[in-house]
């Protein structure tokens, strides 16, 4: 209806503007050119003929019509050949919608002559933001597929060499192991082994939530807290990695029940439990309690003594972005933290990384205890 009406207007004023134009000409200017008999007009430009007249008729309207049509193509033409320039860019892969504003507004405001294309002109913005949201998106997506294949590397790295290493040197032929040495070189590529399991369960779920950006499904149950985080940190301090690290349990209460993904939620704390230990220096301390906060959410708290982790690192852990996203802290920290965020955030909580004030570096897990409702 707005076109019809804008296009209908633009048409009457177009022919009146013509017929004006050309009525000022026929009346004011063509008398200056032609002959007179009267000595008054006896001082005349130029004597036209008939058919010279003719020519200043056909010229007159020429002009008319194009000169108004220039006018008219202002509010009709030039909109479309700038949205056919648009889109034409787009086609490109330039989505940058701040070039459309700046050309159809001014001062905030939608300039005269865009207003009939008013709602094409917002798809198209809406549409160069979504693309650039997109591009964006799948630029991030490729970053995290980049960093995670080199976080694969470097986490395959060292059980890949141990396994290698131990079965090198069961397989030399110039030395005779006892059955006890065997024992342990086995036991080594065993361990070696189960954790390079675990390592690709981990790779299959960090693949799933980084990059196909799905949600974590869960399997909810009751149970008590307290043993179970016993019986975790038991299994810790039995590996053989962990011998040689100083446990301690803390809890506040007894008891405490909470309604989670049992297997998930020991997957979480085992690996904030196995990077205290993979990253700090043997006889290092490290501490787990339990508590309930006075909001209402249990509270998993897991510190060491030991290097801690850097500023840049606390800083991009607890922020919003992606945490696989920086290569540098993939590398150093693998798979386990980007896991264990995934993980407290799948049952609404939040984990939070702090800096101890001498040494070594805390993790805060908070769960709200009310989750199964």
């Amino acid at each position: 209806m707005r076109f019809i009406l804008f296009f209908t207007g633009g048409l009457f004023l177009f022919l009146l503007y013509m017929g004006v134009l050309t009525a000022f000409v026929f009346e004011h200017i063509m008398p200056l050119f032609t002959k007179s008999d009267t000595d008054s007009q006896a001082l005349f430009l130029l004597t036209f003929t008939e058919k010279k007249e003719s020519l200043l008729y056909l010229f007159t309207f020429v002009f008319a019509f194009v000169s108004g049509g220039l006018i008219l193509s202002r509010y009709f033409v030039k909109p479309l050949l700038f949205i056919l320039s648009f889109v034409r860019q787009l086609s490109k892969g330039n989505y940058d919608s701040g070039i459309l504003s700046k050309v159809i507004y001014k001062r905030g405001k939608l300039k005269k002559r865009y207003f009939l294309y008013k709602e094409v002109l917002e798809d198209l913005s809406h549409l160069a933001e979504v693309l650039e949201s997109v591009k964006e998106e799948r630029k991030q997506l490729e970053l995290s597929k980049k960093n995670w294949i080199n976080g694969i590397s470097h986490d395959l790295k060292t059980p890949l060499s141990y396994i290698i290493g131990y079965s090198s040197l069961l397989k030399a032929e110039d030395y005779r192991w006892d059955k006890e040495e065997s024992d342990n070189f086995l036991d080594e590529i065993y361990n070696k082994g189960k954790y390079l399991e675990q390592l690709a369960d981990d790779m299959n779920l960090v693949y799933n939530l980084e990059g196909q950006q799905a949600e974590l499904p869960l399997r909810l149950e009751d149970f008590d807290l307290i043993p179970f985080l016993q019986r975790l940190v038991a299994e810790v301090m039995n590996d053989p990695a962990g011998a040689r690290y100083h446990f301690a349990f803390l809890p506040a209460v007894e008891s405490l029940r909470i309604y989670a993904d049992s297997k998930l939620l020991q997957r979480a704390i085992q690996n904030l439990l196995m990077n205290s230990i993979h990253h700090n220096a043997e006889d290092t301390s490290i501490e787990i309690k339990v508590f309930i906060s006075e909001d209402t959410y249990t509270v998993i708290e897991i510190s060491d003594n030991g290097a801690g982790l850097t500023p840049e690192t606390i800083e991009r852990f607890n922020g919003a972005e992606g945490f696989l996203n920086n290569s540098s802290v993939y590398k150093r920290k693998g798979l386990g933290l980007s896991i264990v965020k995934n993980i407290v955030k799948a049952h609404h909580g939040h984990i939070i990384a702090e800096k101890n004030s001498i040494t070594g570096t805390t993790f805060r897990i908070l769960i709200p205890i009310a989750l199964k409702n």
